[in-house]
């Protein structure tokens, strides 16, 4: 590919991206391949980092054009790349969730100039800081968080959800179910201040972020094994490329053995009457319908009470409730809150999933955890698709 030599004269460079990308001039800035390697892939050399991203940009299209005249592209899965084309054939490159959509009044990561052009213009970049409110960057905490938290509907909503789990402590033992996540972590929180030796349980399905152990060791939960594990099932199915499978047409229902069966063991050797888990109506509709026809509240087929305190919250009331209440909280979030992936799309769950890649479960591993991608994908290459 030929390449515009480093002496040219950014006035000389091709008029418009079109005409640049149709001739195959490029230049990829030294900040787009350190942002590159710092976020995706820190093991690649930088020529390979910058042949992987001239062949992203080959294969890139238009999104839209701003109105300082800078273009914006957008490269192809499996990976989506957001390219911003400068005046003088000069490109950055940031790694993003195809679906982002910018908070009103902030900037997103690739939308900002690269750190040269700020340096030479320090007023524009502090504005830009004050603009956006980012002040810790790389942070999943923002500043709105901790006025959200002032707001009187946010404190109705966490009376109302300590009202709930006082009525469940009525009921008989109370238990958690943690997963890492910011809705278990609240959750645990609101049982603790009504209950503070409640004990909590993480469901262990062999194949988890290191981060959330991390959570489990420091807030002290329970972990219950299940008696499959899903890399036990991947292998025995041949799950996500397996090469040797036993029987590739064997089916598993994962939900149960992953989650309903060690809940159920829980429950048993806890003696508990009441298990409370982090669902929000807000995540999903069957969520929305189930929260509706059941209520925060209910008993099961099973016999066991189960409690949602989190039922009505939105997105912003969790965080805002982190931030009020200086939880610790999952370390991935602020890999991906840095990587400009909005917070509607973040999740912690297991590093593998029966529907992982549908959520872009496999996409934030190899983001937020190179070296467990790396080493699951060893024995699953399918992952490497994602």
């Amino acid at each position: 590919m030929k390449r515009l030599p480093d002496e040219l004269d950014a006035t000389s460079a091709p008029s418009g991206a079109a005409q640049l990308k149709r001739e195959q001039h490029l230049i990829v800035t030294s900040h787009a391949i350190a942002r590159f390697r710092s976020r995706i892939d820190p093991h690649m050399t930088e020529p390979e980092a910058r042949a992987y991203l001239e062949e992203q940009w080959m294969r890139a299209h238009r999104v839209k054009t701003l109105a300082s005249g800078v273009e914006q592209w957008r490269g192809p899965k499996p990976l989506r790349m957001r390219m911003r084309v400068h005046r003088g054939a000069l490109i950055t490159v940031l790694p993003s969730s195809d679906t982002w959509r910018a908070p009103r009044g902030t900037i997103a990561p690739w939308q900002r100039e690269p750190k040269e052009a700020r340096a030479a213009n320090p007023a524009a970049g502090r504005r830009e800081e004050e603009e956006t409110g980012l002040a810790a960057a790389g942070s999943a905490l923002r500043p709105e968080d901790l006025v959200h938290a002032k707001f009187a509907k946010f404190g109705e909503r966490v009376e109302r959800a300590l009202d709930v789990i006082r009525r469940a402590a009525e009921i008989g033992g109370v238990g958690v179910s943690f997963s890492g996540g910011k809705d278990s972590t609240v959750s645990l929180d609101l049982v603790r201040r009504v209950l503070p030796d409640a004990p909590a349980a993480f469901f262990d399905s062999g194949a988890e972020l290191d981060g959330t152990r991390e959570m489990v060791d420091a807030l002290g939960a329970e972990t219950v094994h299940p008696r499959l594990t899903m890399l036990d099932m991947a292998r025995y199915a041949g799950w996500w490329g397996y090469v040797a499978p036993v029987d590739p047409d064997c089916e598993f229902d994962a939900k149960q053995v992953l989650i309903n069966d060690p809940c159920e063991t829980f429950v048993v050797k806890r003696r508990l009457r009441v298990m409370v888990h982090g669902v929000r109506s807000e995540e999903s509709h069957a969520r929305s319908m189930h929260v509706a026809s059941r209520g925060e509240l209910y008993r099961g087929r099973d016999g066991t009470w189960y409690c949602m305190p989190l039922a009505r919250w939105s997105l912003a009331d969790v965080w805002a409730y982190i931030a009020s209440r200086g939880l610790r909280y999952h370390r991935v979030y602020d890999v991906l809150s840095a990587a400009g992936i909005p917070r509607e799309s973040q999740r912690v769950s297991g590093a593998l999933g029966e529907r992982g890649s549908g959520f872009g479960r496999h996409a934030a591993l190899r983001l937020a955890e190179p070296e467990t991608w790396r080493r699951l994908a060893v024995e699953f290459p399918a992952l490497s698709l994602w």
